[in-house]
């Protein structure tokens, strides 16, 4: 079999060759090649020492990133033809602390090399003129869609936690399923993954939703998702296909991730930014969690307090999470709900929902004698309230006519 790989990889894979180092393209980008999907990274390993590498590639005038040097990693920076980590063949030390090795020794061989990972789909090396290098059978788990770990699956978790993510999330982009020595380990071993900092848990996470296979595998291994999100072990079990699903058919992340913790109410944001995720969407998730089952009247009016609550970006990120939810529920009744006010909130449009609307601003008020600071912010903020509910035309002297009585009481 051929490997086509880009320019780059090819021209940093020769030039280390000619060296005599022998060096490979290996893990993910293999493994995607295989299954005939574009691979996002090109990794490289070789048995040269990453000085030499570094060596080699200045002498060609190439740009080294070193950031990765205690690890045997380096970085070929190409420009325009991409950027490729380069990592010394090497094998791992005692991990301490179930995400990272003690050391790192350097070795000559690639087998030893693949033999320190994770999965047996991720085990694999290849190099132009010997072909694929394949010790722990990767090629045999993609063609009948297999994630195993490469030897003793409880030690591999062991070793590092996030391989306990990583496996679901593999099995849920990929649609394969984890070999029954491998789900009782990660079953066993779900504990682990406390040791995994926030920001790893929600990348893992996030890649993980969007897989074909998600909702098969949040349903098999619910046990796992409850360690970093232990608030969803005390869902029923009806409620946690629910979130499941309704959160699986979401496009945006804030809305994903409001769904799926959907039964927390607002305290599912507090949940979000333990994980870290970026303030935003902490922000569109908490709105989106606050308002879940409040009535969806279909009036001119609602839809346009709706506006002043929400915005239009708001409130169609709202009705896309309850007609999703609803969907998930069987609540046909809530979802045709969402469906005629999200045609009465398009009937709005133009209206006047905001004070940047508003036909008045401050300094009219003030003219009429409203005294400056909170008070002009408090009646620009009734008057809206009245043009908003339609007792109140947004129209100057209308606006101004109204202040001008509350001055007078």
């Amino acid at each position: 079999m051929q490997i086509l790989m880009p320019p780059g990889a090819a021209a940093v894979l020769a030039l280390l060759e000619r060296a005599g180092y022998a060096a490979y393209v290996v893990g993910g980008c293999v493994r995607d090649s295989l299954l005939g999907l574009p691979p996002q990274d090109w990794d490289i390993c070789s048995a040269a020492p990453p000085e030499a590498t570094a060596a080699l590639l200045q002498a060609r005038g190439i740009r080294v990133l070193a950031a990765g040097l205690r690890h045997g990693t380096i970085t070929a920076d190409l420009g325009a033809q991409g950027r490729y980590e380069i990592t010394t063949f090497r094998v791992d030390g005692p991990y301490a602390d179930h995400r990272r090795p003690s050391r790192v020794d350097f070795v000559t061989d690639v087998r030893e090399d693949l033999a320190r990972r994770d999965f047996t789909i991720n085990a694999m090396a290849y190099r132009p003129g010997e072909g694929l290098v394949d010790p722990f059978g990767g090629a045999a788990a993609l063609r009948v869609g297999e994630i195993a770990c490469v030897g003793e699956p409880a030690a591999r978790f062991q070793e590092d936690a996030l391989r306990i993510l990583r496996a679901l999330r593999f099995a849920a982009v990929y649609g394969f399923a984890l070999s029954p020595e491998t789900a009782a380990a990660l079953h066993a071993q779900a504990q682990l993954l406390r040791a995994v900092a926030a920001e790893r848990v929600r990348e893992e996470l996030g890649k993980l939703l969007v897989g074909p296979s998600a909702a098969a595998v949040l349903l098999a291994y619910r046990d796992v998702l409850a360690v970093p999100l232990p608030e969803t072990a005390a869902y029923p079990a009806a409620d946690y296909e629910t979130a499941v699903r309704a959160a699986l058919a979401a496009s945006e992340p804030a809305v994903r991730m409001a769904l799926l913790l959907r039964p927390l109410g607002p305290a599912g944001a507090e949940v979000l930014a333990r994980l870290r995720f970026d303030r935003r969407t902490v922000e569109r998730a908490a709105e989106l969690l606050q308002w879940r089952d409040a009535p969806l009247e279909a009036s001119p009016a609602s839809a346009r307090r709706w506006l002043a609550r929400l915005g239009t970006e708001g409130l169609a990120r709202l009705l896309d999470a309850e007609s999703v939810q609803a969907r998930a529920a069987g609540d046909a009744a809530r979802w045709a709900r969402c469906q005629a006010l999200r045609q009465a909130a398009a009937a709005q449009a133009g209206a006047c929902t905001s004070l940047r609307d508003l036909a008045v601003r401050g300094g009219d008020l003030l003219a009429l004698g409203i005294p400056p600071g909170r008070a002009v912010g408090e009646a620009l903020s009734a008057l809206l309230a009245e043009v908003v509910d339609g007792s109140l035309e947004n129209e100057r002297g209308a606006l101004l006519a109204r202040a001008a009585k509350w001055i007078g009481n």
